[in-house]
């Protein structure tokens, strides 16, 4: 795993003997449908790591590993049809993954899930749970941190508590949000 670590997040890798080992590790489990291994190839084929650089490569892996139920896969899938990156973009596929992946707890897909929520009136008293799960993980959003913020100067989806709201408003507002 370590060696998992240092190739995907080093600038340039000293050992090439690694690559190999890697690569073929990685088809090793791809080949026993393992969803890590699928993930791992996706963010190698996006990023040029170990692989070469094909974004349809990248979306076909993480849309493997995603219907697999791997929650971080579930996410950047999400993401790539936000972006249009490997596909068209599509926001009801987008909406649907980051859902996916929120309920699963992928704790920035909660974050925006419960974003998602909070602007929907009709779903606003659901967004807390995801917002303040994605917060409890170290999720950083002036957005998310907003609608938190309104959750408890509300008392929407929890309890009224304006000794926690009151910070982050400022600290939302300290990020650029004009709203707080």
């Amino acid at each position: 795993m370590e060696k998992f670590i240092y190739v995907l997040h080093a600038d340039d890798v000293e050992d090439d003997s690694w690559t190999d080992d890697i690569v073929n590790t990685i088809e090793n489990e791809i080949n026993k449908e393992n969803p890590y291994a699928f993930y791992l190839k996706g963010k190698c084929c996006l990023d040029g790591r170990l692989y070469e650089q094909s974004e349809t490569e990248a979306f076909d892996m993480m849309r493997k590993a995603a219907k697999m139920g791997y929650p971080p896969a579930q996410y950047h899938l999400a993401m790539m049809f936000k972006d249009g990156i490997g596909t068209s973009d599509d926001s009801y596929q987008y909406r649907q993954w980051i859902e996916t992946s929120a309920e699963n707890g992928h704790y920035e897909a909660e974050g925006i899930y419960g974003v998602i929520l909070y602007n929907d009136w009709r779903n606003r008293s659901k967004a807390f749970r995801f917002l303040r799960n994605a917060f409890d993980q170290g999720y950083v959003d002036s957005e998310a941190e907003w609608c938190l913020a309104q959750c408890y100067m509300n008392g929407t989806g929890t309890l009224k508590d304006l000794d926690l709201a009151y910070p982050m408003y400022i600290t939302a507002a300290e990020e650029g949000n004009a709203d707080a």
